[in-house]
């Protein structure tokens, strides 16, 4: 259409400006186009006009102010080409949004399963370590009672006592494997809510991917002054 134009989008990473002569935009134009985003719909000074949106705007800094009639059908144009857009900057701020929300979900999905393995890793070494330590206080017992002059009903006693505490023991530790089972719950449920995720995300894509292109049928907007 001939025209020199400046364009702001407000991304989800950030603000991007983009200029039709391919250079960048300087930070004074950049500076006027983000206070005049917070006006109405049509800003008009001189042969300047800015056609703002929610997520996109345009400065057009040459208006053939010498033709009204090529000046109106720009002004009924563009907002119909910027009102698609910016349905289209929403949806890929969404997608984004949801990539980055499942790109986080994947890495607390890691660290935690990790977390719950070294948990259980630590737990069955220490058990073991725990059953170790009783059975050789046993085989001590066993070696150094009878130098202490104990009959040797009181050195049964005194055996079996001990031997039945570790058994005790050994079969509360047994019922740990509970434990085991309630981290592999959890790792499991974590693991559908990241396919969950995923399935949404891909969704999303395909959805993205056939929806008729420049159709701007959808929160379209149209605001056209005619003249």
């Amino acid at each position: 259409m001939g025209l020199n134009c400046s364009l702001h989008i407000s991304a989800i990473e950030g603000d991007m400006h983009f200029s039709s002569t391919f250079n960048s935009v300087s930070p004074l134009e950049i500076g006027l186009m983000t206070t005049l985003r917070q006006g109405d719909r049509f800003f008009d000074f001189g042969c300047r006009t800015q056609i703002n949106y929610p997520k996109i705007s345009v400065l057009i800094k040459n208006m053939p102010l010498n033709d009204m009639e090529r000046y109106g059908r720009i002004k009924d144009v563009l907002p119909a080409m910027l009102s698609t857009a910016n349905v289209k900057v929403n949806q890929i701020n969404t997608l984004m949004a949801m990539t980055n929300q499942l790109n986080e979900t994947k890495e607390c999905f890691v660290m935690i399963t990790n977390a719950l393995e070294d948990i259980n890793r630590v737990g069955q070494q220490q058990q073991k370590e725990g059953i170790k330590i009783m059975r050789n206080m046993l085989m001590e017992l066993d070696s150094k009672l009878p130098s202490m002059s104990l009959d040797p009903d009181q050195e049964q006693y005194i055996l079996n006592r001990v031997d039945a505490a570790i058994d005790d023991a050994h079969s509360a530790i047994s019922k740990a494997s509970s434990t085991n089972t309630a981290f592999a719950s959890v790792i499991d449920s974590l693991t559908e809510l990241v396919s969950k995720q995923q399935l949404i995300h891909d969704q999303m894509h395909i959805v993205d991917d056939l929806s008729p292109e420049g159709s701007g049928q959808e929160g379209y907007e149209m605001d056209v002054e005619l003249f």
